[in-house]
């Protein structure tokens, strides 16, 4: 997706990237890691949205670093040094 942004042109501010956290990497550090490591891959600046993918790792090998609460707070500042436009989550029941 990167290299096809990148060799588009489409200006970037027409383009609308969401992306989502995948559950292993709940936590505050591995979520900045994640962000990090999305920017990179699609060559941007920052992202649009992102939202976490589930609340908890059901299938994860090994437990995630943290909680869906340290990730949100890994976005909070990811949105505050502009890098992620919008922040949300998905599949979270009402329970929560």
């Amino acid at each position: 997706v990167g290299e096809a942004i990148a060799a588009s042109s489409v200006p970037r501010d027409e383009i609308f990237l969401q992306t989502k956290l995948m559950p292993r990497y709940l936590g505050y550090e591995s979520t900045k890691k994640a962000i990090q490591r999305s920017l990179d891959n699609l060559k941007v600046d920052y992202l649009d949205s992102l939202l976490i993918h589930f609340p908890h790792c059901h299938h994860c090998q090994t437990p995630p670093e943290g909680t869906w609460m340290d990730s949100w707070r890994a976005m909070e500042e990811a949105h505050s040094d502009n890098r992620i436009k919008a922040i949300g989550v998905s599949n979270f029941g009402v329970h929560l």
